[in-house]
């Protein structure tokens, strides 16, 4: 039996994004019969595990030892973080046979193992070339979770009637009220629905119910499958631009996206360019509200929305963990 690890992180003022990254790893690991063990930092309700059939929880940043003492001799293991060490990374590098590092952005020079960046055009970035690193780049190795990769058609309505508002897990910019706020002022009668994650602060919770009206359905901890049929039932989206622009892409789901954070900033650069979103710039930009009310303008043409819908679905084919997967020796 292999031995595989996922050593990841998750939670309030980190997000769920690399929860949800590992956890289609983890299911396209499970389809080939090997199970892995996932390692995440202390601080999560074993609840939101229980995707992962085998996990851990402690914080595995300081507990170092801990952690290499359980994954010393494995035979791969993947590490998905943004706020672990070069150090990390080395040691990891030594301990498995097969190591395996998720990247978004060039954040290290990483040690010898296999660097997966699966964001759009991260083929062009300048990774520095060296014996005993492989990468693994572009949108064909963005993992998606079970439920996306299942290719259901996607109806793209002549007007403009439904909206999902989703900031992930934590909206720790309170987005969510701002984009409410703003499609009470720009569309009148479109249904909205208001995706509210676990670690929404008591000021967004409040701010979303004051902004909130007959046409606002509230959805709470909304599990994939939930976020799916949203997803495929939407003409338009306002999202973050990390994990959940992917998801959409892989629905067809027209986005509008508003980077809130700088891991963020190259990816939605890449979506942009591939025509897969509308990115309207940072969350405090000053003309963030103007950008937003000109978006939904130009997304309310049936003709808009057609073209991002099959260019986001052009990007993301749902089947990036299993190329992954395959790359590393252990699918078929």
């Amino acid at each position: 039996m292999m031995r595989v690890y996922i050593v990841t992180e998750g939670g309030k003022d980190i997000g769920f994004g690399h929860i949800t990254r590992c956890s289609s790893l983890d299911q396209a690991f499970r389809r080939e019969k090997i199970i892995p063990e996932v390692v995440v930092n202390k601080g999560l309700k074993s609840s939101e595990l229980s995707g992962f059939a085998r996990h851990s929880s402690f914080n595995w940043l300081k507990e170092k030892d801990r952690l290499y003492d359980m994954i010393d001799g494995s035979d791969v293991v993947v590490v998905d973080s943004y706020l672990a060490p070069r150090d990390i990374y080395e040691k990891i590098s030594r301990c498995a046979r097969r190591p395996v590092f998720i990247d978004d952005y060039k954040r290290l020079s990483y040690p010898n193992g296999i660097v997966v960046n699966g964001s759009v055009n991260a083929e062009v970035f300048r990774y520095p070339r060296r014996k005993g690193v492989r990468y693994l780049l572009g949108s064909r190795y963005i993992p998606v979770r079970k439920v996306f990769r299942k290719r259901k058609k996607r109806r793209i309505r002549r007007s403009l009637s439904r909206i999902m508002v989703t900031f992930g897990g934590y909206d720790g910019k309170n987005m969510t009220p701002f984009v409410l706020k703003a499609l009470k002022d720009n569309l009148n009668g479109i249904k909205k629905r208001v995706i509210s994650g676990k670690y929404y602060g008591d000021k967004t919770k409040k701010e979303i119910k004051r902004h909130m009206d007959a046409d606002t359905e509230l959805i709470k901890d909304a599990d994939e499958q939930r976020m799916r049929d949203v997803m495929l039932d939407s003409d338009l989206a306002v999202s973050a631009g990390g994990q959940t622009l992917y998801e959409l892409a892989a629905t067809g789901t027209p986005a509008i996206a508003i980077c809130v954070a700088d891991n963020q900033s190259l990816n939605l650069k890449g979506f942009e360019a591939a025509g897969a979103v509308e990115n309207i710039g940072w969350h405090d930009s000053p003309l963030l509200d103007e950008r937003l009310s000109v978006a939904f303008r130009k997304l309310s043409g049936f003709n808009a929305r057609s073209l991002m819908s099959g260019n986001g679905r052009r990007l993301v084919d749902g089947m990036g963990a299993f190329r992954i997967i395959k790359e590393i020796g252990c699918g078929k």
